[in-house]
């Protein structure tokens, strides 16, 4: 299901399947100020819906999906640029509102604590953090699906709660001097909305979201190469 009234989703028609990789992120799922269209809500959409002249859905493109379609295709990037650390690209140097600040707690507090860090934050995800200050996991608004009333999980430690609530608990992070490709096919192939920049001694110094690749590669004079033809788009989205 999509929430077609959400902010977080853009409504765009089918004359945008024309349209080149780079201009759908920056004026589908970043709200470019002159991409032509009309926006209620200036915040990134995490989705952009597809519609036929007539109002119906034809197709759904996730954050997700555009992040794993240019780990995918190096040919989106100019020569040399996947190979470069996160430090040469300068990527964690950017502006506070681009990375977001890392929100973390110890393991040993509430689940419910947590969430009400979360909640006060405005942030959708947690760092976890074990006993010496090292990343050993993540809570996300997302593991709250499922749980009902007279359910008593929100009571147990985060520690327990992710055991419990969590497929898998693990630590999904890169160093600063990862590649930049080693940072596009992490996204790709954990299937996650945020990834953990961590220190030498494991300890979380930032976080990555997909917003913030998708605002990276489209920056103007930014690293892509052949993404801006629209035959790379059409590859995308078909």
């Amino acid at each position: 299901l999509v929430d077609l009234c959400g902010n977080d989703t853009a409504i765009l028609f089918q004359h945008w399947l024309d349209k080149s990789v780079m201009e759908l992120v920056q004026g589908g799922f970043l709200k470019a100020e002159d991409a032509g269209v009309v926006w209620r809500d200036m915040s990134p959409a995490h989705r952009v819906v597809l519609c036929t002249e007539q109002s119906r859905i034809d197709m759904v493109i996730s954050q997700s999906d555009v992040v794993r379609f240019l780990a995918e295709h190096p040919s989106c990037f100019e020569p040399g640029v996947l190979d470069k650390s996160l430090e040469e690209l300068n990527f964690l140097a950017a502006a506070p509102e681009v990375i977001p600040e890392v929100v973390a707690v110890a393991q040993s507090v509430t689940a419910i604590a947590a969430f009400a860090l979360m909640e006060a934050k405005g942030v959708s995800g947690l760092a976890v953090l074990g006993a010496e200050g090292a990343l050993v996991g993540s809570v996300s608004a997302s593991d709250l699906r499922g749980m009902g009333q007279g359910e008593f999980g929100l009571l147990m430690s985060v520690e327990d709660f992710m055991l419990v609530n969590k497929e898998e608990v693990a630590c999904h992070a890169v160093l600063p001097s990862d590649t930049f490709d080693c940072l596009l096919q992490t996204f790709k192939e954990k299937r996650v909305h945020r990834l953990y920049v961590v220190n030498k001694e494991q300890s979380p110094v930032a976080v990555i979201t997909l917003t913030d690749i998708l605002r990276f590669v489209s920056h103007p004079g930014g690293e892509t190469g052949d993404c801006d033809d629209s035959s790379s788009s059409s590859s995308m989205v078909g």
